[in-house]
Parts: C-alpha cells; sequence; structure tokens
C-alpha cells in the first residue's frame, strides 16, 4: 500500500504538476483550501505533508504549525515562490521538514518526499 501524501496549493497548476510528479511512488491528496485540508490531515492517514506558503486565508506556516500541535512527526514541506534564505532558516526551526523555492525542481522534491516519509516511518516506529 502506499504512503499517503497531503499537497496543498492555492494554484491548481501547482496542485497537478505535484501530482504528477509524485503519483508514482504515492498516493497523493490535493488541495486548493488549506482549511480543508487540515481537517483531513488532522483525521490521519498521511505520510507527509506539502504546502505552499502563500495562500489566502491560512499561510503555510500557519498550517504547519496547526499541523505540528496535532501530528509532531508529521513531516511538513514547505513550497515557496517568495523564498529567502532567512525564511527558510526560521521555518526550519519552526518545525518544517524542508524548504523548497518554485520553480520547483522535480526530482528535487521526490528526493525531499521520500526522505520525509522515510523519516515519519522512523519516528513513527519509535515512538
Amino acid at each position: 500500500m502506499k504512503d499517503k501524501i497531503a499537497v496543498i496549493d492555492d494554484h491548481a497548476d501547482s496542485l497537478d504538476i505535484l501530482r504528477e510528479a509524485l503519483s508514482p511512488a504515492y498516493q497523493v491528496e490535493t488541495f486548493s483550501d488549506p482549511v480543508a485540508a487540515l481537517a483531513m490531515i488532522e483525521a490521519g492517514g498521511f505520510s507527509a505533508v506539502v504546502t505552499d506558503v502563500m495562500m489566502p486565508g491560512l499561510n503555510g506556516v500557519q498550517l504547519m504549525e496547526k499541523i505540528l500541535k496535532a501530528s509532531p512527526a508529521l513531516p511538513v514541506i514547505l513550497i515557496t515562490a517568495f523564498g529567502t534564505l532567512e525564511a527558510a532558516a526560521s521555518t526550519i526551526k519552526e518545525g518544517a521538514f524542508d524548504y523548497l523555492s518554485k520553480p520547483l525542481n522535480l526530482n528535487e522534491i521526490r528526493l525531499v518526499v521520500s526522505n520525509a516519509v522515510s523519516h515519519y516511518h522512523v519516528a513513527r516506529d519509535l515512538s
């Protein structure tokens, strides 16, 4: 059974690209609404989360904070078109598994997600 990955972005084209890149290895559920995504993620069953930072309503950093409060071991990967080294360092300190800049390198996102899922399994098995 494939691991389930949540992908959240308010741009449909980004969701399509990420679904296509990750679907061979994972069951990918995409969400354009971060609030709806949060409810599904809190219900459980996901091995990693990939979320855009800049979204209306609930941004990716706020979403990450809520996810980590509910599921501290769940890896959250942040992606953004507006990234800086300072922002990346700050979000990693706050608990992000990784922070990637758009345009995404699809091989990089596949590797980061693979590492995140492996990390999740190890953390879950240790608890």
